[in-house]
C-alpha cells in the first residue's frame, strides 16, 4: 500500500509558448510615423503540474495537465483546453497549412467539444474517467492489475496488434451502412458551414450554430436514434481533433520544457510517448497509421493504475531505457494492452452494476466517491 506520505509533491507551474504564426500586423512608430508591417506574435499560457516520478531504476521529471483541463466539457474549468486549440490553430498558420481540409476540420471539431455528447463519445471509445475511489478500493485495484500484469511480463506485442486488439474491447464499434450513409450527410453539412465561416473570419461561428441546431432538434428529444449514433461518432471526433490539437502544442512546449528544467533523454523520452498521439505513415499513402485510436496515453484513465504497479513502472522505464522499438517497447505495449482490457472489465462492471445485473462489483462500487476531475500517474 502507498502511504500518503511516499507520494512526492506536486508543483504548479506555467509555461508560456510564444511563436509568430506567419502573419503579419501593421505597426506606427509615432502618430505622423510611417505604417509598416511586423511579424504577429502568438502568446499562449498552459497551467501544468510537476513532480519526479520513478518507473522502474529510471527516473523521470515528469509535468502534465490536470485532466479536466484539457477537454472543456461542461461544469468544468478548461483552463487549458482554449489556449490547446488556439496554439494549434495558430501553429497552423505558421506552417502554412491553415487551407489543409484536415487541419481545417480538426479545428472546428476541437472547438465544437464543449458542446458534444460526452457520455455518447464514449459508447465510440471507452475513456471515461472513473470515479474516485477510496484509498483501499484502489490498491485492491493496483494489486489485481499488478497480478496480471506479472504473470505476463515476458511478453511482447507488436504495434497493429496492440491497435486492434485495443479495439475489440475499447472501440470504435463497427457501424451499418445506413449510419455512415447518415453520417456523411451531416460532414457536409457541418463542414460546408464550418469552412465558409473560417474564410469569412468567422471562426467558428458556423459550425457551432450547426451543432447547436442538431442538439436542440436531435440529440435532445425522444427517437432519432440513427442520428444520435452519428452525433455520438461526430463526438469522439471531436475529442481525436482534440488530441492532435493537444498533440501538436506538446511538440512546441517540450523543448521549452527541456531548455528550463534541464531534462534527462529518459525524460525526454517519456513526454514523447505520454502526451504526443502515437500515429506514423502507414502502407496506404491516403492515412496515417495511430497506434492508439487517436487517443494519448497521458489522458487515458487506462494508463492511471498502469504506472502505480511495480511492474507497469518498471515496463514503462525498461522501455525509456532502450532506444527505438524494440523488445522492450513490445513489452510495454502488453503490459499497456492487458491494463486497457481491466480497464474496460472495471467498466462493464459499473454499467452492470447501475443496471442491477452484477452484485460482485457492489461491494467496491459502494465506497466509490465523488466524479474524478483529475488524474495523473501517481495520486496527488
Amino acid at each position: 500500500m502507498v502511504r500518503r506520505d511516499s507520494i512526492p509533491p506536486v508543483e504548479r507551474i506555467t509555461q508560456v509558448l510564444e511563436f509568430h504564426d506567419g502573419g503579419y500586423i501593421l505597426s506606427r512608430d509615432r502618430l505622423d510615423g510611417p505604417i509598416s508591417s511586423l511579424p504577429r506574435l502568438r502568446r499562449f499560457t498552459f497551467n501544468l503540474c510537476r513532480k519526479t516520478s520513478q518507473f522502474g531504476d529510471v527516473s523521470v521529471d515528469q509535468v502534465w495537465m490536470q485532466h479536466a483541463t484539457v477537454y472543456g466539457q461542461r461544469n468544468y474549468n478548461a483552463a487549458n483546453h482554449e489556449a490547446i486549440v488556439n496554439a494549434f490553430w495558430g501553429l497552423c498558420w505558421r506552417e502554412g497549412s491553415v487551407l489543409e481540409d484536415s487541419v481545417q476540420e480538426s479545428y472546428l471539431l476541437a472547438k465544437l467539444l464543449p458542446e458534444t455528447r460526452s457520455n455518447g463519445s464514449r459508447r465510440v471509445f471507452q475513456d471515461a474517467v472513473p470515479a474516485r475511489e477510496t484509498i483501499a478500493l484502489r490498491q485492491r485495484l493496483i494489486g489485481s492489475l499488478e497480478e496480471r500484469l506479472a504473470a505476463g511480463r515476458g511478453n511482447e506485442l507488436d504495434m497493429v496488434s496492440f491497435r486492434d486488439q485495443t479495439a475489440i474491447f475499447l472501440g470504435p464499434p463497427s457501424y451499418a451502412e445506413e449510419v455512415w450513409e447518415r453520417y456523411r450527410r451531416y460532414e457536409q453539412e457541418l463542414f460546408g458551414e464550418g469552412r465558409a465561416a473560417l474564410e469569412q473570419g468567422r471562426d467558428a461561428e458556423g459550425a457551432l450554430a450547426r451543432w447547436r441546431n442538431w442538439m436542440t432538434g436531435v440529440s435532445r428529444r425522444r427517437g432519432n436514434d440513427l442520428d444520435k449514433q452519428v452525433l455520438d461518432i461526430f463526438s469522439y471526433e471531436c475529442r481525436a481533433a482534440l488530441h492532435r490539437c493537444y498533440s501538436a502544442t506538446w511538440c512546441e512546449l517540450l523543448p521549452a520544457l527541456v531548455e528550463r528544467y534541464a531534462f534527462t533523454t529518459a525524460t525526454v523520452r517519456f513526454h514523447r510517448l505520454w502526451h504526443l498521439e502515437q500515429s506514423m505513415p502507414s502502407n496506404d499513402p491516403r492515412s496515417q497509421f495511430h497506434l492508439f485510436h487517436g487517443h494519448i496515453f497521458g489522458l487515458h484513465p487506462g494508463t492511471y493504475l498502469f504506472a502505480q504497479t511495480r511492474t507497469g513502472g518498471e515496463l514503462i522505464g525498461d522501455a525509456l531505457v532502450e532506444p527505438g522499438l524494440g523488445p522492450a517497447f513490445g513489452r510495454l505495449l502488453n503490459g499497456l494492452m492487458l491494463a486497457m482490457y481491466e480497464f474496460a472489465e472495471r467498466n462493464q462492471g459499473r454499467r452492470d452494476h447501475r443496471r442491477g445485473r452484477n452484485a460482485q462489483w457492489n461491494d467496491a462500487l459502494d465506497d466509490t466517491l465523488q466524479y474524478e476531475q483529475d488524474f495523473s500517474i501517481d495520486d496527488e
